[in-house]
């Protein structure tokens, strides 16, 4: 493609761009609007999950649905399926009466539903946020090995700050990105109160 074919199709990107350009969710006081996201989720394990499953895990979605209150503030629900899993050749399970050691397979899954709320940093079409979200949790653990299995189930509390971004790239659809630090006060055998550090990437629609 020639020098000026290059310019003029960058110059009708750059138009397509301007005329996509539209206000960014709860921008303005007048503005009533729903928001709902759908995510992928990956997480990495903190802590005593860490030490009981190991590496990051790419299996987990997320949902959001938030409602704007007032100018760059909204309220609303998240919910969110994480899964993480291990395989030792050489594991330990420990139990009441005995200490098993052999190969074990670990596994740890978490449901969280939370009412959360949101503050917009600014308006337009890139909106960097921050949140709270604050509710439920479930949580399943399971250790296996020859013969044996362990499992753990447990509801507690969730918890978890938030921040991320919304970049609109026409009016009403954005691409969505957030962090949390997720926090479940669930008691499990052979742990306590995992927490997590969870990456969602999606859609949002407005």
């Amino acid at each position: 493609m020639s020098r000026i074919g290059r310019l003029a199709s960058l110059a009708v990107l750059l138009g397509a761009a301007s005329a996509a350009r539209a206000e960014g969710f709860a921008e303005a006081s007048y503005q009533s609007g729903r928001l709902i996201s759908v995510a992928w989720e990956a997480g990495r394990p903190l802590g005593n999950l860490r030490d009981f499953t190991g590496a990051t895990t790419a299996w987990g979605t997320h949902f959001d649905l938030r409602l704007a209150v007032a100018r760059r503030l909204s309220v609303g629900l998240a919910a969110s399926w994480s899964w993480y899993s291990r395989s030792l050749s050489a594991g330990t399970i420990e139990l009441p009466a005995a200490t098993l050691t052999g190969p074990v397979y670990r596994r740890a899954q978490f449901l969280t539903l939370r009412a959360t709320a949101h503050w917009y940093l600014t308006g337009g079409a890139v909106q960097p946020f921050v949140g709270l979200g604050a509710g439920g949790a479930w949580g399943d653990t399971l250790q296996e090995a020859p013969g044996l299995a362990v499992r753990s189930r447990r509801y507690g509390v969730g918890v978890d700050p938030e921040g991320g971004l919304l970049v609109t790239f026409r009016p009403g659809v954005a691409l969505f990105l957030q962090a949390r630090y997720q926090l479940a006060s669930n008691r499990f055998t052979p742990f306590r109160n995992p927490t997590w550090l969870a990456l969602d990437a999606g859609l949002a629609v407005y």
